[in-house]
């Protein structure tokens, strides 16, 4: 945990050590039967984008499906098997208010399914086809808005990122490091960190993990949202 933190910061992501370790965990959790997911709020400028572009380049390329705007037809014409423990990036949720429902089920039911009509190539008859796109996916949106459907927000963690004065102190202290000598020759290390990360993460294979502790654990059951962040 501490060499991903150390990492982001390496690559241009100074101090939030929480949101970098639970992006980074969110985006792994593409590879399990039951990942996580993600919503990233601040105002425009504050970081989320940066944050959400380290963790997209720590992925394996052929794991990432990243998209700034999407239609909500549009993820029914994805192949059958092309979002399966895919980690989803949608740049700013503004763009994607449509999508809402397909993105939930995807999340939930771990598929989508839409029926539409097509017409037969050979008798020419109108008949109806079934479209399915299998899940599991993890999901990471960005947004500046705290208008957040409540359906797709419980189901997911909230990251607010930082905004504060010092955090904009350190972040324009790295940035003028960049123009240095010692920031150049730095930034020439930055290939072998992301290979690292890659090649690491294409290594991960499903292993069976039990907690023997489960049961002795406890949560917050004032509210009927817990149940799902009980299970996150």
């Amino acid at each position: 945990m501490d060499e991903i933190d150390e990492d982001y910061t390496r690559l241009g992501y100074v101090r939030e050590q929480k949101n970098k370790i639970l992006l980074y965990l969110i985006m792994t959790s593409r590879l399990m039967d039951n990942p996580l997911h993600g919503i990233l709020i601040s105002r425009s400028g504050g970081g989320k984008s940066l944050l959400v572009e380290i963790t997209e380049q720590l992925c394996p390329r052929e794991d990432v499906v990243s998209v700034s705007d999407i239609s909500a037809m549009a993820l029914y014409y994805y192949g059958e098997d092309d979002l399966k423990n895919r980690f989803i990036v949608i740049g700013e949720k503004e763009g994607n208010d449509k999508a809402d429902y397909p993105l939930r089920e995807l999340i939930t039911r771990r598929s989508i399914t839409k029926a539409i009509p097509m017409k037969d190539a050979v008798s020419g008859e109108i008949k109806t086809v079934s479209i399915t796109v299998n899940g599991p996916i993890s999901l990471a949106e960005t947004t500046t808005s705290s208008n957040i459907n409540p359906e797709n927000l419980n189901r997911c963690f909230v990251l607010s990122i930082d905004e504060s004065e010092e955090q904009t102190r350190l972040i324009h202290q790295f940035q003028r490091k960049n123009y240095t000598l010692n920031g150049y020759l730095q930034k020439q290390e930055l290939t072998k960190i992301l290979e690292k990360h890659v090649f690491a993460q294409r290594l991960l294979r499903p292993v069976l993990v039990f907690n023997p502790f489960a049961e002795a654990l406890t949560f917050p059951s004032s509210s009927l949202k817990t149940h799902r962040d009980n299970e996150k």
